[in-house]
């Protein structure tokens, strides 16, 4: 039992140092190499995420009663989806937006109030052209960090504010319940 204990730390100490130098390389600008190294930090992941994930659905469901009963001490890992983010950031300066969207959702699956993820994911949704699910994540974004400047401008006065405009000047009264129903 020491033993695993021991390596278990070990374990973890790698993984932190993986995703150390990983953001080194980001300030750095040293993009393909900080995408190596979150790649190692992210595979070091893989076999708790499965579980992981399965709690983080099953506390979503739950009332807040059995989340305070049977999820004592429960809390969003979210250097975990830090990892996933970052990574995101440098495959987008690597020009590669599928995958960097993909971590971006991913993050948001791991830690669902980290307001950056949703702000890098509404980006690229305007970019394909969904104007609706832009919004959504621009106003999640700026939900869960009322300081992201990008987020609150690109919300209230910019994009979105276009957005409604241009529904309305289009003679559209109002948005169908069915669009928001991801936000709600």
């Amino acid at each position: 039992p020491f033993s695993l204990l021991i390596i278990s730390f070990a374990v973890k100490a790698q993984n932190r140092d993986a995703l150390l130098t990983a953001e080194g390389s980001m300030m750095a600008k040293s993009y393909a190499s900080a995408e190596s190294n979150y790649n190692t930090y992210v595979s070091s992941l893989s076999a708790l995420m499965p579980t992981y994930l399965k709690k983080v659905a099953t506390y979503d469901t739950c009332t807040p009663f059995e989340k305070s009963s049977m999820f004592t001490g429960f809390t969003f890992n979210h250097e975990w989806a830090q990892g996933y983010c970052e990574r995101g950031q440098a495959r987008l300066k690597l020009g590669k937006k599928d995958s960097a969207y993909s971590d971006f959702e991913m993050a948001i699956k791991l830690d669902h109030k980290y307001a950056e993820a949703y702000y890098e994911a509404s980006l690229i949704r305007k970019e394909r052209g969904d104007k609706i699910g832009s919004c959504i994540y621009l106003a999640k974004a700026k939900m869960y960090s009322d300081t992201m400047k990008a987020a609150k401008e690109a919300y209230t006065m910019g994009f979105c504010w276009m957005c409604g405009a241009q529904n309305f000047a289009d003679g559209k009264s109002s948005v169908d319940l069915k669009q928001y129903a991801e936000a709600m």
